[in-house]
């Protein structure tokens, strides 16, 4: 027989090898000695349990606290940090939440171990609304008991616990965390993360679709506590609000960069430039005109200014949208910023202008444009066509297309149905045929609208039998014509 404190020292080397079994069959031993001669005390166990703690052995853990039980040793606050935290270790966070309980009931109080050791698991759950119940609850306890060195330990546990579980939302793709709402809570528990710490995660944005949620939810933040974000954060969040086609929100940030600084360098106006240069083209696709000039109007306004593709495309909206007053309008600004016009904005002044019928208005852009030096392509041709069709100016129209023929550029099938369409207004259904006839010998294949109009000068010119022939081979092929007395 030796004394106690020999005993206690073969359970400290035992637990340095980390042979828990042998610790505790070593404790056991001791437990069949006589009372006389000292039993285990809670420090003895503590080691055992730390030895097993390493090994990771919940079951041997709990036979511990049994014996503990069994023999009158009260497990004190290290008893139960340690199975806390290895119940933890375990994913065993109901078994952990349960010696929590006891340990209360017992009036063992927690310490700043007990509650890491806590939420490391309501972590790993992401349990985020756990997480904060049990930090600020321990937080008013503390309060009221006046125990203000914890109080200041559990804000540091909790602050730490926010960062972690956003930094891991941030690299999860499947994190099922809302982090825009952990920091709705933070805010009304006056919990902050330290100014840097927002500008960290901002920069850590932009692996996911959802990203934008909280590119939004920082850039408040940052902005609400007056923390100094420097241009290059700034055009960070712009780039994933416009990349999640979040538009208004981006350009929100612009304004506030106006507003507050800092101030927009030569990226950030790239930036806002190519998302209204998107707005424009789907302004284009829509045929929205009133939309387009409201966009330009607003780039004016935010000092952006509109690049070629900017005018272009709203010059082709108004066109697309048969407003020619708007397309002049469009025209004269673009001018007036100093633009020069391209072909693309000629061609769409001359189109917007023809379907408006101001054909003598239309001539005059079209000799200006040649005077430019600019040379007309196959569209600024057809769309003169239809000017001199509309305006009857037949013989201009003829001295067009010998032009054209010079310069190298071969009719296209709209090119052709525009000069049929010419002949109808003209009412010469044999000079329609010709330009049938012209476009089946280059290998061009009519549409419905080619069938459509040569039938219609025939019978204007009363060639009634070829245009009902015309019209029997349209339906042959299946295209449905305008309904015609042949």
């Amino acid at each position: 027989q030796f004394p106690l404190p020999v005993y206690s020292s073969v359970i400290r080397s035992l637990s340095r090898i980390k042979n828990g079994r042998a610790a505790f069959a070593v404790c056991k031993w001791i437990q069949s000695r006589p009372i006389s001669e000292g039993k285990p005390k809670a420090y003895v166990y503590n080691r055992i349990l730390g030895v097993i703690n390493g090994n990771g052995n919940y079951e041997l853990a709990r036979q511990v606290l049994e014996e503990m039980k069994k023999n009158g040793v009260e497990p004190d606050i290290v008893t139960y940090n340690s199975v806390i935290g290895l119940c933890e270790k375990q994913g065993l966070h109901n078994e952990a939440m349960e010696l929590f309980w006891v340990m209360q009931e017992k009036r063992v109080c927690p310490d700043i171990a007990t509650y890491k050791a806590l939420l490391g698991g309501i972590g790993k759950l992401e349990d985020v609304d756990g997480g904060f119940e049990l930090i600020l609850n321990a937080k008013d306890e503390c309060i009221m008991s006046g125990k203000k060195e914890l109080v200041q330990k559990l804000e540091e546990l909790i602050l730490e616990f926010c960062d972690r579980q956003i930094r891991a939302w941030l690299e999860n793709k499947d994190s099922p965390i809302n982090v825009p709402t952990l920091l709705k809570k933070m805010e009304e528990a006056q919990i902050e993360l330290p100014p840097g710490n927002y500008k960290k995660l901002l920069w850590l944005c932009g692996k996911r679709e959802k990203d934008h949620v909280l590119v939004k939810a920082l850039h408040t933040i940052l902005r609400k506590k007056n923390v100094p974000i420097d241009v290059f954060l700034c055009n960070h969040a712009i780039r994933l609000l416009r990349t999640a086609k979040k538009w208004w929100a981006a350009l929100e940030v612009y304004e506030y960069m106006l507003a507050s600084g800092p101030q927009p360098n030569k990226e950030t106006y790239a930036i806002i430039r190519s998302q209204f240069n998107f707005l424009l083209n789907a302004s284009r696709k829509r045929r929205n005109f009133k939309w387009a000039l409201q966009l330009l109007d607003k780039m004016e306004a935010k000092g952006i200014e509109p690049d070629r593709f900017a005018w272009d495309t709203a010059l082709v909206t108004c066109a697309q949208a048969t407003n020619s007053a708007a397309a002049v309008f469009v025209f004269q600004k673009m001018i007036e910023h100093g633009q020069k016009p391209s072909l693309c904005s000629y061609g769409a002044l001359l189109s917007a202008l023809e379907k408006g019928a101001l054909f003598n208005k239309a001539e005059m852009v079209w000799k200006h444009m040649k005077r430019t030096g600019l040379r007309p392509n196959i569209e600024a041709y057809t769309t003169m066509i239809s000017v001199y069709g509309g305006a009857g100016k037949q013989e201009e129209l003829m001295r067009l297309v010998d032009e054209m023929r010079m310069a190298g550029i071969s009719p296209n099938l709209i090119t052709f149905n525009a000069l049929i369409t010419a002949s109808v207004k003209a009412g010469s259904g044999k000079r329609a045929h010709d330009w049938f006839q012209q476009m089946e010998a280059t290998g061009i294949t009519p549409d419905a609208t080619t069938y459509d109009q040569l039938v219609k000068a025939l019978c204007l010119e009363g060639k009634r039998e070829l245009a009902r022939d015309i019209y029997i081979k349209a339906e042959l092929l299946k295209f449905n014509l305008s309904n015609f007395s042949l």
